[in-house]
């Protein structure tokens, strides 16, 4: 496999022999039809890229280097009115804040400079996808902003060319080669060598490159962090065009030699520790920058940076050992493995093995409904698939998207694509607010929820990166070629020009609204072939998908696989009918339903407004989802007698072109009629997707739902770091001083255990309740825990004492229970409460030191599964 420069845009393709190159279709070659679902989509998506102030993403680069970015004259702020030339530029808050949640947090837990790479790489992609369009309006809502004030409301937006995503793309670029072409300032002790560009300081990869087993020292993911840059250079490169690309490698050649060189002394020791915390994708960009220049350093810096230890149990078949893992940081390492069996499939097959069976076991066996994957981050115990409020992180779904695009290149499977389908339109299209943009961190599967958004321009999270590039990159998959056959992969409504060909085809549809499709072939004399792609979801309805040439039938299917059309030309005309029907999508474990339409899922709307503070979020750690009541199935008349009869036949078809459905009143526990239509299509109010059978709920899910003020998961990650979470630590050879997180069949937990054995979170609480009570879920068999020292192991008995801001407020033992999970809860007194002075700046809640303790040498803390913090007592 290889990947040629072609005028700056690479363009991903395999060679079989030396004659057939097989590539996706160049997006700049594709054009979404006015207003359609996509294109109306991606323009929002356009409008929230252009209407961010740039230079406040460029600032902590400068600022980390001691120096001061100011307005120029030329810089939007300054022309829209909202500065003046030579103001001072302030960082944005959230992720690219100097802290992770409240005031004066340290600065370690900054992702700074994040966001500008993910802008570069969402910039480069809408470049592509639109520098053959013109005039392209921008609503004022996706602008926001000054920009969107400048639009003016009785304009409704604002008209942009191509030029100007040009013009902001090429402003970053020269930036970042101006920090590069500077001298550190005398006196910075934060950066030291001029080529790293970071947005925060060098010091933690000054000490990876020493070798220091320490080299963290309290900073988050600085490898994550600094890829994003990487990344959006190498996009500015493949697809803003040569002057462009020869401007962006000038900046990451600079970069990359920092890092390889940094890392190529480090000992495969040294090296592996440095793998055990979240890098990103960094072995893609060294494999990248090894087809780029040919240079061996790359390819060996690639190859230290794939992760071994966990790829090889993968590649031999052990998917079991992703449970438990952080979804998001493993994704990329397979991409970055799939790029390097491409760059040399001898040296590194093991690789592909690894990349198959990991997509397999992800998207097939552990993800949802909606194509999405993870709870609270991670991936969960073999054969669950628990609902929560942090399921389906948009991120994760983004970077398996990335990993069947490199598959499909080696094996063009349906299942690849039907995959790639449901996650477009179920997760994708709607992780994108309609009107704004505003992006979405989790798409929550719990059931009668709603979504969350960022609150606009404040809380450049991981998934408002990803979700700035995710509507630049609809067309990405829409076509590909291999020779003189095109692969027709998703039913778009637009224009390919397949420029090798002199071909051009024109695709109308209202799929998947509708089931026809029919493609209008222009242009040139040559004549080529057509492989369709015929869902597997087809055989649900009961009929065939047929396609006809000029009004003769000449492929039928029953799905998952693709038709050929041999010898198609200019002046042919396609038609196809896709038929769709009501179909069930059954969890693994048995235990709940979905319903499906084709490739959507359906949700009901449950309607209700949801109160803008629990809808528009600042801080993804205030990722609470309120429930309102909703229904199950009625299968059997309650003494196990069946008299419903096939829930797939109980949604009625009341608009079939809004694909509006009816759950009638007398197949539904609310008792009335349940609207159903394709969950993209509610943005906002309530929904649910997951559907129980003959299972009346008591509503206490809702109840509690409505007196959570905090949550807490044992996750090693956002959510205990986002609470500020400290904890004890002691030698792997001692029985104390220890926290431990990890993940069972059950879930994840930690505990602590041993003398002085502690962990301890911040976590908010409501002052103005009446009441307010620490709730602790745990398993209710884990009366004790084995630890095991390295010479064996021992037990300690769960017995512990809960602190509340370093009050004493309970001690607790657990005995022995039936298997289930259970809830324990204790409330904090009054005079406790009102003693607290410390305020989250985004809630306004108080902040309260919540911690748990061994009672002694021989006990621990529960193994706990989730921590509450609730404003009035909770049914137990």
């Amino acid at each position: 496999m290889n990947k040629q420069l072609r005028g700056g845009k690479i363009t991903a393709s395999c060679r079989r022999g030396t004659e057939n190159v097989l590539s996706f279709a160049d997006p700049a070659d594709i054009s979404l039809k006015k207003n359609s679902r996509m294109e109306k989509s991606a323009r929002v998506g356009l409008g929230y890229i252009m209407g961010i102030d740039l230079p406040r993403l460029a600032a902590p680069l400068f600022e980390v280097r001691g120096l001061t970015l100011t307005y120029g004259e030329n810089d939007d702020a300054v022309i829209f009115g909202a500065k003046k030339a030579g103001d001072k530029v302030s960082r944005y808050g959230g992720w690219e804040a100097e802290g992770a949640w409240k005031p004066n947090s340290p600065a370690q837990y900054t992702l700074a400079g994040h966001s500008l790479g993910h802008w570069l790489s969402a910039a480069a992609s809408f470049y592509c996808a639109f520098k053959n369009e013109s005039d392209i309006f921008l609503t004022a809502e996706s602008l926001g902003g000054f920009d969107a004030a400048a639009a003016g409301a009785e304009k409704g937006g604002r008209v942009i060319q191509p030029r100007d995503i040009y013009g902001k793309i090429e402003y970053v670029i020269n930036k970042l080669d101006e920090l590069q072409s500077t001298e550190i300032p005398e006196g910075c002790t934060s950066v030291v060598h001029k080529e790293y560009i970071g947005g925060c300081d060098e010091t933690p990869f000054l000490k990876c490159f020493d070798g220091d087993d320490d080299w963290l020292g309290g900073y988050w993911v600085p490898w994550y962090n600094i890829h994003k840059l990487f990344r959006g250079l190498l996009d500015v490169y493949d697809c803003a065009g040569r002057e462009l690309a020869l401007k962006a490698y000038k900046v990451l050649k600079k970069l990359a030699d920092w890092a390889a060189g940094g890392t190529e002394k480090l000992t495969d020791m040294q090296m592996r520790k440095v793998l055990d915390t979240e890098y990103g994708g960094m072995n893609e960009v060294f494999a990248r920058m090894y087809e780029i220049t040919g240079e061996e350093k790359y390819e060996r810096a690639a190859r230290r940076f794939t992760h071994d230890a966990v790829i090889d149990p993968v590649a031999a078949g052990n998917v079991s050992s992703l449970a438990g893992k952080h979804a998001n940081t493993q994704i990329p390492k397979f991409i970055g493995a799939a790029l390097l069996y491409e760059c040399d499939g001898g040296k590194y097959r093991e690789y592909a093995a690894a990349c198959e069976n990991f997509w397999n076991n992800v998207n097939l066996e552990r993800c949802y409904a909606i194509g999405g994957n993870s709870l609270n981050e991670h991936f969960q115990p073999d054969g669950t698939e628990e609902l929560g409020a942090k399921t389906c992180e948009s991120c994760n779904t983004y970077n398996m998207m990335c990993l069947t695009e490199h598959l499909f290149l080696w094996k063009q499977k349906p299942v690849y694509m039907d995959w790639y389908e449901r996650a477009l339109y179920n997760h994708i299209l709607g992780q994108q607010e309609p009107q704004t943009g505003a992006k979405m961190y989790f798409v929550s599967m719990e059931q009668g929820t709603h979504r969350i958004y960022e609150q606009k321009y404040n809380s450049w999270w991981c998934c408002t990166g990803t979700g700035m590039e995710n509507p630049s990159r609809y067309t990405r998959t829409v076509y590909f070629t291999d020779n003189n056959d095109l692969y027709v992969n998703l039913y778009l409504p637009c224009r390919y020009t397949w420029k090798e060909k002199a071909l051009v085809f024109d695709t109308e549809t209202e799929y998947p609204y509708g089931e026809s499709v029919k493609i209008t072939v222009s242009g040139g004399s040559n004549t080529v072939n057509l492989r369709l792609r015929v869902p597997s979801w087809v055989r649900n309805s009961g009929r065939k998908m047929t396609a006809s040439v000029n009004g003769e039938r000449r492929a039928v299917s029953d799905g998952g696989e693709y038709v050929a059309l041999r010898g198609i030309k200019a002046g042919d005309v396609i038609e196809l009918v896709i038929p769709m029907a009501v179909s069930v999508y059954k969890s693994r474990d048995n235990k709940k339903i979905a319903y499906e339409y084709g490739p959507l899922v359906l949700a009901a709307r449950l309607g209700g407004e949801v109160k803008g503070e629990l809808e528009y979020i600042w801080e993804e750690r205030n990722t609470l989802c309120r429930q309102t009541a909703y229904p199950s199935l009625k299968t059997s008349d309650g003494k196990g007698n069946e008299t419903a009869g096939d829930p797939a036949s109980y949604p009625v078809m009341k608009d079939e072109k809004a694909l509006l459905f009816t759950l009638p009143a007398d197949k539904n526990t609310l008792g009335e009629d349940v609207t159903l239509v394709p969950f993209s299509d509610i943005p906002h109010g309530y929904h649910n997707i997951y559907f129980d059978t003959d299972a009346v709920t008591d509503g206490r899910d809702v109840r509690l739902s409505e007196i959570i003020t905090d949550v807490v998961d044992p996750d090693g990650q956002q959510s205990e770091l986002g609470h500020g979470m400290m904890q004890s630590t002691g030698a792997e050879t001692e029985y104390r001083r220890s926290s431990v997180q990890g993940s069972d069949e059950h879930g994840q937990y930690r505990f602590a255990y041993g003398i002085g054995g502690f962990f301890k979170y911040d976590m908010l609480i409501d002052k103005s309740a009446a009441e307010n009570y620490l709730m602790i879920r745990y398993f209710d068999t884990d009366s004790a825990v084995s630890v095991s020292d390295g010479g064996g192991q021992k037990t300690f008995n769960v017995r512990f004492k809960i602190f509340a801001a370093d009050t004493e407020i309970a001690e607790v033992e657990i005995g022995d229970g039936e298997g289930v999970f259970a809830d324990k809860a204790f409330e904090i007194p009054r005079e406790i409460v009102e003693a607290v002075t410390e305020t989250d700046r985004s809630t306004g809640h108080s902040i309260i030191e919540i911690k748990l303790a061994p009672c002694g040498d021989n006990a621990a803390t529960v193994p706990y599964r989730r921590l509450y913090m609730l404003s009035a007592p909770p049914e137990i």
